[in-house]
């Protein structure tokens, strides 16, 4: 299986390939900037990666 990295998670393109992958059984790899919106914002078995400034 193919591994997927997706920035901008949350955004409109991003969240929507996001559902689209977890939806066929994939397990992305999310990179977000804020970990408590994308909490809320991401499906479930997408992994999270928060961006450290």
């Amino acid at each position: 299986m193919s591994q997927y990295l997706i920035t901008g998670a949350t955004g409109n393109v991003g969240s929507e390939v996001l559902r689209q992958l977890c939806a066929t059984g994939h397990k992305p790899l999310a990179m977000t900037r804020d970990a408590k919106s994308a909490g809320a914002k991401l499906p479930a078995g997408a992994f999270r990666y928060t961006q450290v400034s």
